[in-house]
């Protein structure tokens, strides 16, 4: 199963469309198809949130170490362009230190880069990707899944000509909207990774 972790209503909006989730009974913001083996669960902004986030899934679902887990939403960066999805291959939190490096073993099509996680906004790009929730979904995602099933996909939603003040609901939902094919491309690496942990772990699978 794939869980996902959005901060934000309208990050959500178009994957509780396009993935055709359910509000699950039980714990508020949680949703699920339990036919194309998705769910995703509302965070709210910061660290603590998306970890929070991360504990009422696990706990909802009983997951185990065969799920995999994608923290989906905006960032911001100094000069991608808007609507522009990254694959987050280093997670830094600015506050502690703490560093996370997802190991991906999957092909992509999109680049790829480090991101930092800040407890405020801020406006002085840089290099890496900012937001400020993905180390809180790491380190506890992290506890539960080896990091090759623990991913990040952001989506850049201001950048150094185009700042956050400029962001609003409409337009987060409609950059998600348009890299729903991408979505669907890392959703699927995922669950395919998810079905392989589980044969491996089948006692009965035979790989000869």
């Amino acid at each position: 199963m794939l869980h996902i972790i959005c901060a934000l209503k309208p990050e959500a909006a178009p994957l509780l469309a396009h993935f055709e989730l359910q509000r699950a009974s039980g714990p508020a913001r949680i949703y699920s198809n339990p036919d194309k083996g998705i769910s995703l669960t509302l965070s709210g902004i910061g660290v603590t949130a998306a970890a929070e986030a991360v504990a009422r899934t696990r706990a909802h679902f009983n997951t185990d170490r065969t799920h995999t887990w994608l923290n989906l939403g905006i960032a911001g960066h100094a000069d991608l362009p808007l609507g522009q999805a990254v694959l987050v291959n280093k997670v830094t939190d600015a506050a502690s230190g703490h560093t996370w490096f997802p190991s991906r073993v999957f092909p992509i099509t999109i680049p790829s880069c480090g991101l930092i996680t800040l407890q405020q906004p801020d406006s002085n790009y840089g290099r890496e990707l900012f937001d400020m929730e993905c180390a809180g979904f790491f380190q506890a995602a992290g506890a539960c899944a080896t990091l090759e099933l623990v991913h990040a996909l952001k989506i850049v939603s201001d950048n150094a000509e185009q700042p956050m003040n400029e962001v609003n609901p409409a337009l987060i939902s409609r950059l998600l909207r348009q890299n729903l094919p991408v979505i669907e491309e890392i959703a699927g690496h995922l669950l395919a990774l998810s079905a392989l942990q589980q044969r491996m772990q089948d006692p009965g699978t035979d790989y000869h």
